[in-house]
């Protein structure tokens, strides 16, 4: 099979065809393994070190965030606003250091609120009035000319609601202050509607998006929590996008088991599950149930296989995933979540090395 280009790749493999080898995405890298990776390799750029066939566009930030303040009076826990940290700093959520390599954990904004006048008075970002995203079509179209698959990012729904309120005091006020919680939502829907209205428009190839509503061995919340709170959220955003170009391809993220909504991530538009983390759900399983509708990546686990297992066990699974869960197109290679410090830089190589020994071996049985 003649090589193609990382795009032509992936679009033949979201289309439910086999292309010349399995795409790949570029690992996440915990900081202190990225530090590893460059004092062993020396490369700076990870993307381009392990060859990913996607890249992605981002918003560039304002200059100053508003003023969060007095969200945050008497308030002593030490605490800072990082933009691109886990927890969303233009939001108003505050990051409280861990202590413990990179982690770190939320103060919420919203602990306090509960009317509906403080929700209006509440500084909500919007992206495409304050952001910066005039470069969004040249950069889509670099992207393209150089042969790769571009991205661009959509806000979450049910994570952005409870970084900003508390989990507990989430699910307290859907209970018993729902119209705060329908207010709340209604922001973030259209938050992220225009975020993806606007990625659309500058032509990027799939919208990406994640909510983490998994846990280890279920969902967080219940199936019916969903659909009343995020699958419109969901839905909403998606049709943003498929307003500007129908075809375009929705990726979606969350850890841990959610095999209880993935049709309805189906019937909401999505079409590529970038994790099936493989600790909670059964790659081969969601495949066979599901690989009509989904494209599926991130099966290789970060808390087993990629810090536990040795190179050569991670390139055999790799060879048999790419036998089994690449038939009929459909997957990508890419491990589940963030490579912690844990994982060591031989095994990540390995992973992606084996790709390219793949496409090998099926240029070696063409010409036979």
């Amino acid at each position: 099979m003649q090589q193609m280009t990382s795009r032509e790749r992936v679009q033949t493999a979201f289309a439910h065809r086999e292309p010349d080898k399995p795409p790949r995405r570029a690992p996440g890298l915990a900081p202190a393994l990225c530090q590893r990776l460059i004092a062993e390799t020396g490369a700076t750029d990870v993307a381009a070190f392990f060859r990913s066939d996607f890249r992605a566009i981002a918003y560039r930030p304002p200059d100053a965030l508003p003023d969060f303040a007095r969200y945050y009076q008497r308030v002593e826990t030490p605490h800072y606003f990082e933009y691109g940290s886990e927890y969303q700093a233009e939001w108003g959520v505050a990051t409280v250091p861990a202590g413990y390599y990179h982690f770190g954990g939320p103060l919420f904004p919203m602990r306090n609120l509960s009317s509906l006048a403080e929700l209006d008075a509440y500084p909500f970002p919007d992206y495409v009035r304050d952001w910066g995203h005039d470069h969004f079509e040249a950069e889509v179209t670099r992207l393209h000319d150089q042969g790769y698959y571009v991205c661009g990012p959509v806000n979450r729904t049910f994570q952005t609601a409870w970084m900003l309120t508390g989990r507990e005091k989430l699910f307290q006020d859907a209970a018993f202050n729902a119209p705060f919680v329908d207010a709340l939502f209604e922001r973030i829907y259209q938050v992220n509607e225009r975020m993806a209205e606007r990625c659309a428009q500058a032509g990027v190839d799939a919208i990406a998006f994640g909510d983490d509503i998994g846990m280890q061995d279920r969902l967080m919340i219940s199936p019916e929590w969903y659909r009343t709170w995020i699958k419109p959220g969901h839905a909403r955003l998606i049709a943003a996008a498929r307003a500007v170009n129908p075809d375009i391809q929705v990726m979606f993220h969350s850890d841990g088991d959610i095999h209880q909504v993935i049709t309805d991530l189906i019937e909401v538009g999505v079409t590529v599950l970038t994790t099936v983390q493989p600790e909670s759900m059964d790659p081969l399983e969601i495949k066979r149930r599901y690989g009509a509708h989904l494209s599926l990546g991130g099966t290789f686990g970060v808390q087993s296989l990629l810090p536990f297992g040795t190179p050569d066990e991670i390139r055999a699974e790799v060879r048999r995933q790419a036998a089994v869960m690449g038939v009929g197109g459909g997957f990508f290679v890419s491990p589940a979540n963030t490579c912690e410090p844990e994982v060591p830089v031989a095994n990540v190589i390995a992973l992606y090395d084996t790709i390219d020994a793949l496409a090998c071996d099926s240029s070696e049985k063409s010409i036979r």
